[in-house]
């Protein structure tokens, strides 16, 4: 038996081998031959602050954080970088028009599409690109391009959105000013026909008015309790305890005295003209 299997290992050795070499060699000239791919990468970060020139446009762009399907800044960022605008605006920086073809650098915008990643690095605002080429100095300028080709791009956004504004804002000011216009002339009319030429005077001299009311109701109340505690001091004195009673009481006794003095002024009189016939008759 252990004869039997050397004998097959040394027949089947040689033709093994053969193979194995064959394996071997193909691999080695494939290696050889097969061009070699270079892959480089390039980062982008992503400042929020920078894409949008006024803060009416982020008031007008931004969405709340908490509305559901809310577009992220990072992933459209990741989709302008790939999209058919800016990998035009990058192929034409990589073959300016009116320059010899180069097949090595001609590419479309589909295969430079698919041939390039863009990742979004977690917990970052950083982008990351990468791309591959048989040609070491085409991927670094591919990617130059795109870069460039990006920012340019935002720029362009940026001075949109401001021509936006400007267009806006030329639309809404002058006819937010219209009616500031129209309502301080209704408002000066009403004041015409109300009277009122100053609101500040109006308003001070409404405070004055009141003040002088003010006085003039603790002066009444002051007379009041003046008029109570003498209405006391009478009732005290007469023992009447109606005002009114006491104050006719104190008339009639008035009146009766009134008319003893008279008598008796009367009296007088009658004596002194009786008096004066009597001197008369004696001279």
């Amino acid at each position: 038996m252990a004869q039997f299997s050397s004998s097959t290992l040394k027949r089947n050795a040689i033709p093994a081998l053969i193979t194995f070499s064959a394996v071997i060699g193909s691999a080695w000239f494939y290696a050889q031959k097969a061009p070699k791919i270079y892959e480089s990468s390039a980062r982008m970060m992503l400042d929020d602050r920078s894409k949008s020139v006024s803060e009416l446009g982020r008031a007008l762009t931004k969405l709340p954080d908490n509305v559901p399907g809310g577009s992220s800044a990072i992933a459209t960022q990741a989709e302008l970088i790939k999209s058919e605008r800016v990998l035009k605006r990058a192929l034409e920086t990589l073959l300016p028009p009116g320059q010899p073809d180069d097949p090595d650098r001609h590419l479309t915008v589909g295969e430079l599409s698919r041939a390039i990643k863009v990742k979004i690095l977690p917990a970052t605002s950083l982008l990351d690109i990468t791309y591959q080429s048989t040609d070491p100095k085409l991927v670094a300028q591919v990617l130059n391009a795109i870069a460039n080709a990006t920012v340019k791009e935002d720029s362009a956004s940026i001075r949109r959105e401001a021509s936006t504004v400007r267009e806006f804002l030329e639309k809404k000011v002058p006819a937010q000013q219209s009616k500031v216009l129209e309502s301080e002339s209704i408002e000066s009319q009403y004041r015409q026909g109300t009277g009122i030429v100053s609101l500040d005077n109006q308003t001070q001299s409404l405070v004055v008015s009141l003040a002088d009311v003010e006085n003039q109701e603790r002066l009444v109340v002051a007379q009041l309790r003046e008029a109570r505690t003498k209405g006391g001091l009478l009732q005290d004195v007469t023992g009447v305890n109606n005002p009114g009673a006491a104050y006719a009481a104190n008339r009639v006794g008035q009146d009766d005295q009134l008319k003893i003095l008279r008598t008796r002024i009367a009296e007088a009189e009658g004596k002194v003209i009786e008096v004066r016939s009597r001197l008369g008759d004696q001279h």
